[in-house]
């Protein structure tokens, strides 16, 4: 089931940011498709974004890295590849939430049991996975360090993980390379 969740978001940061953006056609050509532009507000917010990078705040003020972005071997067995396309945050109950930088929600969805909010910043989306009491809905425009929610209790565990991922278009990118060296 852990397998299908990836996949899921995927498709959703794949519809998000096209259903969010201005769609455009050129006129047809052999090599003509349809593009995605963003509105004026939306280059700025992703300029911005784009400037800030290797410095955008932690998704919790608090916590411990417990598994990081890429391809790895699972941690209980060893002959299994994960690939793991954002960073799971371990922290303490109650920790919360917060965006990353300003930016529009455009998803708070449900998948296999797990909350997920999805924010647009640009052509960037930000995705907080396993939270509970969300503070935010479809439309809402939010702020940098805003609190958003807050980080829900594992299923099968005592431990507390925010599962976060930071996409690019529709391309997953290595959230390390844009958040800050330490948690703040």
């Amino acid at each position: 089931m852990k397998k299908i969740i990836p996949i899921i978001i995927a498709c959703l940061v794949c519809f998000a940011s096209c259903s969010t953006a201005k769609k455009t056609t050129s006129p047809p050509t052999d090599k003509s498709t349809p593009s995605v532009i963003l509105t004026l507000e939306e280059m700025n917010i992703d300029k911005a974004f784009k400037k800030k990078q290797g410095k955008l705040p932690w998704p919790v003020s608090q916590g411990v890295k417990v598994f990081d972005y890429g391809t790895h071997p699972h941690p209980n067995v060893p002959s299994v590849t994960v690939n793991n396309h954002g960073i799971d945050i371990e922290t303490a109950a109650g920790t919360p939430v917060r965006a990353i930088f300003q930016g529009e929600v455009t998803s708070v969805i449900e998948i296999l049991g797990k909350k997920v909010i999805m924010i647009r910043h640009g052509s960037f989306i930000s995705v907080y996975q396993n939270v509970t009491d969300l503070l935010v809905k479809k439309g809402d425009k939010v702020k940098a360090k805003q609190t958003i929610a807050t980080v829900s209790k594992e299923d099968d565990s005592e431990q507390y993980i925010l599962h976060f991922e930071l996409w690019e278009n529709t391309s997953h990118v290595n959230p390390n390379h844009w958040l800050s060296k330490r948690i703040h």
